[in-house]
């Protein structure tokens, strides 16, 4: 079975998708269902041309909210988008309203797929930009072109990391929990498999196999002073 999943975008999905959270969390899946997987990765309009063609099977990590042909699955994967800033600016976002008042950095189509408060308040930020490449956002904080980058908390920790390894710096960054979770299903043309795969969605999530398998990868991510911390490393001075 071939399913159509998006391109690279660590820690979710990896170049070739042999691992990441949500290839991980589908193998998981299937593996309940006894079926084994492949995946192909395309642009958004692709993977929906190729499931309408019967190209592939499935497609993966489609907005719950979103219709579509087929039949949706129960969301099998959150993406919790959040602002995060320098601890040492003391911003103050407590809601989405507070974004008018910082410069404001996001994803491309953050505009269009974060829903109209969050349009509200950064058409009142003095300076808003949507860049394609989020493992740059962190940089550009540490630089203060931005006050707020506003994105995947995982995806931006990440970056966070992998700067760290490529330059040694670090600053604090604060998390500023000011929007709801994304949630994301899959879709196949056939009930039937939609029905066996949120039976196995249930069952995985009850073993506690799920928030193991995601929870290994948050602890992977995370990062702290500490973590930055030379001797708490063993890295060179």
């Amino acid at each position: 079975m071939t399913l159509a999943t998006v391109q690279p975008m660590p820690p979710y999905v990896n170049a070739g998708a042999t691992e990441g959270i949500e290839i991980d969390l589908i193998k998981a899946i299937f593996a309940r269902m006894h079926i084994k997987v492949l995946f192909e990765q395309m642009p958004d309009v692709r993977m929906v041309q190729a499931f309408e063609r019967g190209i592939v099977t499935g497609l993966l990590k489609q907005n719950i909210l979103a219709n579509g042909v087929g039949c949706r699955t129960d969301w099998y994967l959150a993406h919790t988008n959040v602002g995060l800033s320098l601890a040492s600016n003391d911003v103050k976002l407590e809601t989405l309203a507070d974004l008018k008042n910082y410069s404001v950095l996001a994803f491309i189509d953050a505009y269009q797929h974060l829903g109209a408060k969050f349009r509200d308040a950064v058409d009142g930020s003095p300076l808003y930009f949507e860049g394609n490449y989020q493992a740059a956002h962190v940089e550009l904080l540490y630089k203060k072109r931005f006050d707020v980058a506003v994105g995947d908390e995982w995806i931006l920790r990440l970056a966070q990391r992998t700067h760290f390894e490529r330059t040694g710096k670090y600053e604090e960054i604060r998390t500023h929990s000011i929007l709801p979770p994304a949630l994301f299903a899959a879709r196949f043309q056939d009930p039937a498999l939609c029905r066996r795969f949120n039976d196995a969605l249930a069952a995985l999530r009850a073993s506690g196999a799920y928030d193991a398998l995601v929870g290994k990868y948050h602890k992977q991510i995370a990062f702290t002073e500490d973590s930055a911390d030379p001797e708490e490393e063993g890295l060179p001075e």
